[in-house]
């Protein structure tokens, strides 16, 4: 079983990775997640993409959440923003299913 902590720092990892794909006009075709999704993601401080790690107990990878939702995430106190990701992803669970 993965641990959360594990997970943030994946997550920690990936979001650092964004941010400079992001810089390339390719990065979108690289990723497959939206321009403006990407462009905000790179807009991040260092504290801000920590803080969006930690508080998703998931892979972001695998979540594939909008630029809205992460917003809302960041905006969130942690308990809640923690039971919305795992809310946004037991939903898409069952659309994909």
């Amino acid at each position: 079983m993965i641990r959360r902590d594990d997970w943030n720092q994946v997550n920690l990892q990936y979001l650092l990775l964004l941010r400079e794909i992001a810089a390339d006009p390719v990065g979108e075709m690289i990723t497959g997640i939206p321009w403006d999704t990407l462009r905000w993601i790179r807009g991040l401080n260092l504290e801000q993409v920590r803080r969006l790690a930690h508080r998703t107990p998931l892979s972001l990878f695998g979540l594939r959440a909008t630029r809205q939702e992460l917003e809302r995430v960041l905006r969130m106190e942690e308990d809640a923003a923690t039971a919305y990701v795992a809310a946004l992803d037991a939903r898409r669970d069952r659309h994909v299913s």
